[in-house]
């Protein structure tokens, strides 16, 4: 399913982009659909995010989340020189993902139990399409391969009402990061 969330928010362009482009929620439905409802998550700065979402949806969320491949300057034809071989870009998701240190997720108050627990790792390698006005600037095409490595929680549908989940997140892959991530989340009664 990460390959889904990465593919989800590559394939929306830049300027109502959930994952690059949303501080505030206002993208969060752009592209939904399903029965299951997936939030942006960031590139790595914190943000506050407040939307309505219909009743009765999953929610697959990111925690920490790393993409490795041809679309995303790993390999070509990002990076012409370079070929894809899909073993070196897992290692480096790997070492990416390795790199979080301290994590802490929170549903409605209630600390997640070791987030650490739920890294999920893309089963095969995968395709993006990127639109035109993507978020990496390529020009638009289907780009292989991609692999993925992180930090994914499932939730079950949550009950009508105003819900607050909360991320945090500190690392030392990329140079170091740390970042907040809160989503007043409004679930429409039935």
């Amino acid at each position: 399913m990460d390959g889904c969330l990465l593919g989800w928010v590559l394939g929306i362009p830049f300027a109502n982009n959930p994952w690059a482009n949303d501080n505030t929620g206002e993208f969060a439905g752009v592209g939904q659909s399903g029965p299951v409802w997936f939030l942006g998550g960031t590139p790595g700065n914190s943000v506050i995010r407040m939307f309505t979402m219909p009743p009765g949806k999953g929610i697959f969320m990111p925690i920490n989340q790393w993409i490795f491949g041809a679309a995303v300057f790993d390999c070509q034809p990002s990076v012409p020189s370079v070929p894809c071989h899909v073993p070196t870009l897992r290692a480096a998701a790997a070492a990416a993902a390795n790199g979080v240190f301290n994590m802490a997720v929170s549903i409605d108050g209630t600390l997640v139990s070791n987030p650490f627990n739920y890294r999920a790792v893309s089963p095969t390698s995968f395709s993006v399409t990127l639109p035109a006005d993507n978020v990496v600037g390529l020009a638009p095409g289907t780009y292989a391969p991609q692999v993925s490595d992180g930090y994914y929680l499932m939730l079950p549908p949550l009950a009508a009402g105003l819900h607050m989940i909360q991320v945090h997140v500190e690392s030392t892959a990329a140079g170091g990061i740390a970042y907040d991530i809160a989503y007043a989340i409004i679930v429409a009664g039935p």
